[in-house]
């Protein structure tokens, strides 16, 4: 979808995600989000207290700068396109995905921080 011309006439950079609004285009989930919560308060997408929000955007840092870093870079957008079919290339994504959550202990860091513990089939 991103390497079509009408949607490299909305965003060059060919990424997704990319919202239009108002004539202007915004790139890349965080400020997509924020801008969101700031014009739409209700119903909020992030929480009212000032430590449960940063701790949202810790976890959203660490996905946009670890896992997709992960699936972004030039070197490694290369090789994927090697890859011979979609499904090679989906189960490439699921295997970074993955990557990016049991690596970076994203899952464990939010069952921590909600004073869950994992269950059995969640733990690596």
């Amino acid at each position: 979808m991103q390497r079509k011309e009408e949607y490299i006439a909305v965003n060059p950079l060919q990424q997704v995600p990319a919202f239009v609004v108002d004539g202007a285009t915004l790139t890349q989930s965080i400020p997509i989000m924020e801008y969101l919560e700031e014009k739409y308060q209700s119903p909020a997408i992030l929480p009212k207290d000032s430590l449960q929000r940063a701790k949202v955007r810790e976890i959203c840092e660490i996905i946009a700068s670890g896992i997709q870093s992960i699936q972004s870079s030039s070197t490694v957008l290369q090789k994927v396109r090697k890859l011979s079919n979609e499904e090679e290339k989906a189960e490439w994504a699921k295997l970074c995905i993955n990557k990016g959550f049991i690596d970076y202990c994203i899952l464990s860091f939010i069952y921590k921080y909600r004073g869950e513990g994992m269950t059995d089939s969640e733990k690596i």
